[in-house]
């Protein structure tokens, strides 16, 4: 099931490249464990909604997605309110995102729910992202001006 759900995010590939429009992109990927949506909300700022579980059969696909969305003056929140389980993979998931966040200079936020929040909080990570529990938040903080 793995293949089925690398193979649905590949063949997306060409998303980061779509013309900017504001609405819905669907449904990128739905394997069992978990789905992932995108939504344009701008167009520079993309939604990345994930729902089910993220661990080490599901990151890495998850990340090579992002990864592709990765670039100067993008905008994206990443709400994981829909994880059931956010495990140690996760966090790495995370690091690299926000590593290359940094690189490109773009902003992005994370949209929190309660599996999430605690493994940030025992991790002691909390602090090293921009998390939000709610998405009116995290959109404000990626396209607040001023920062």
């Amino acid at each position: 099931m793995l293949s089925n759900f690398v193979s649905e995010l590949t063949t997306h590939d060409d998303l980061a490249e779509e013309p900017p429009r504001a609405g819905s992109l669907g449904t990128v990927s739905e394997s069992p464990g978990v789905g992932v949506r995108a939504e344009r909300i701008s167009s520079s700022t993309l939604l990345i909604s994930v729902d089910g579980e993220v661990d080490m059969l599901t990151a890495p696909s998850l990340a090579a997605f992002l990864d592709r969305q990765i670039g100067p003056g993008r905008k994206i929140v990443l709400d994981l309110s829909g994880c059931a389980f956010f495990g140690s993979a996760g966090l790495s998931l995370l690091s690299g995102l926000d590593r290359a966040a940094n690189r490109e200079g773009m902003r992005w936020a994370l949209v929190v729910g309660r599996s999430v929040r605690r493994l940030l909080m025992a991790a002691q990570a909390a602090e090293r992202y921009p998390v939000y529990t709610s998405f009116d938040a995290a959109l404000a903080a990626v396209t607040h001006r001023g920062s």
